[in-house]
């Protein structure tokens, strides 16, 4: 596949997208196809309008684009951080009442057994048994 344009058309086209408030348009001369046969289809070329060849990996989207993408993805980072940091937090929050109904029931626990052996000490003092 083969892809012709001109560079300085793209950049005036992408200045006029972009741009706030818009002086003039971009001189618009439309998109040129070429069909070329006999030519090795399994890697896509393009070309500038002066005849140069373009890497193919270079993105032919704007600055303000690649930003908006970057910001996009920096967003949801952020709200996936925030939604583990809040997991969390409530997770801490469960374990800090489980620990403070166990120690409630172990002050419970103490309180009864100290009164059962205070009642098996004044037992033992009724039936004249001292310690």
């Amino acid at each position: 596949m083969f892809v012709y344009f001109s560079i300085q058309q793209a950049k005036e086209i992408e200045e006029y997208v972009e741009a706030e408030e818009t002086t003039r348009k971009p001189s618009f001369k439309g998109a040129d196809f070429f069909l070329v046969k006999g030519v090795d289809g399994t890697k896509p070329r393009l070309w500038d309008a002066n005849g140069q060849l373009v890497p193919t990996h270079e993105e032919l989207t704007g600055e303000t684009r690649r930003i908006k993408a970057q910001f996009e993805r920096q967003v949801k980072q952020e709200r996936a951080l925030r939604e583990q940091a809040e997991q969390r937090a409530a997770q801490e929050r469960t374990l800090r009442e489980q620990a403070e109904q166990r120690a409630a029931q172990e002050r419970t626990l103490r309180e009864q057994a100290e009164a059962e052996l205070q009642r098996l000490r004044e037992k033992l003092k009724q039936a004249g048994i001292e310690e």
